[in-house]
């Protein structure tokens, strides 16, 4: 029982359960590694026909969107009791927070997941203010270094082969490109703002 002002505590989910939610994690990692390859292989700007920069908007926006639902999963923060999180997948909550990578501030107190549903979950006047770029290979190499070290901590019985499988090509993939761009783990910039190489933002089709 829980007196006023007490969190009530996350259900204990059963392997099954796991299992089967482990699908909608895998989900979103394929969509995240997917989104960013065509990202990379397309330039678009304001000289770009209008169909080219509403492709690059639809793949912007499945990345990001993706790169929400896994920050939050990954680094959860103030969850609600159906958010589907890392540590659910876990005996203890402290297990997982033992052996996730160690990230920015921004990521681990919501910052970036927010600004991220502020500027495309919704509609809110902080999109009428200064557009917001986005870093596709810090944001990409944070969640896929995550959720290597997930797949790699979860019992087998909790997670879906395709999990694992998709969880190390997207981080195998991203080394390769980030290889073939010359870029390091040192010189990928920030998560938002002006990043080299990669900086995305979503443009108008005006």
């Amino acid at each position: 029982m829980t007196t006023k002002g007490q969190k009530k505590p996350r259900a204990k989910r059963t392997d099954d359960e796991l299992y089967r939610a482990s699908l909608e994690v895998q989900f979103e990692v394929a969509m995240l590694g997917n989104t960013l390859q065509q990202l990379l292989d397309s330039t678009t700007g304001f000289t770009s026909s209008r169909n080219e920069r509403l492709k690059s908007n639809l793949l912007l926006h499945s990345f990001l969107l993706a790169s929400r639902n896994l920050l939050a999963f990954l680094y959860s923060h103030d969850p609600r009791l159906t958010d589907l999180i890392a540590e659910d997948f876990f005996d203890s909550p402290s297990d997982w927070r033992r052996v996730r990578p160690s990230v920015a501030v921004e990521v681990t107190d919501g910052t970036i997941s927010g600004n991220i549903s502020k500027r495309l979950a919704h509609l809110t006047w902080d999109r009428t203010e200064k557009k917001s770029t986005w870093g596709a290979f810090a944001v990409a190499w944070v969640i896929t270094g995550a959720m290597r070290e997930f797949v790699r901590s979860v019992l087998p019985a909790r997670m879906a082969p395709q999990l694992l499988a998709d969880a190390e090509l997207a981080h195998s993939a991203l080394s390769k490109i980030m290889d073939e761009h010359s870029v390091t783990e040192a010189s990928i910039g920030p998560l938002s703002g002006e990043c080299p190489y990669t900086s995305f933002d979503l443009q108008g089709l005006w």
